[in-house]
């Protein structure tokens, strides 16, 4: 019996989700004023979340070709 391939793209989405509501918690509180989330660190917060995903998508590329 044939193995099935397992859910990497529901992982990648998790994995992607959890960068973008690292940079949201970063603009709310940005946004309501709390002084030690000025624009810059909520700008290295983006790029984090940049990087965050951008490697989670080669190791969803990498998984899938691995499997295939």
């Amino acid at each position: 019996m044939p193995r099935q391939m397992p859910p990497l793209g529901k992982k990648f989405v998790w994995r992607a989700n959890d960068a973008l509501l690292l940079a949201h918690a970063g603009d709310l509180a940005a946004t309501q004023g709390q002084t030690l989330w000025h624009f810059s660190r909520v700008e290295l917060l983006y790029e984090l979340a940049y990087l965050k995903m951008f490697m989670e998508w080669e190791r969803f590329l990498e998984e899938s070709l691995l499997r295939y």
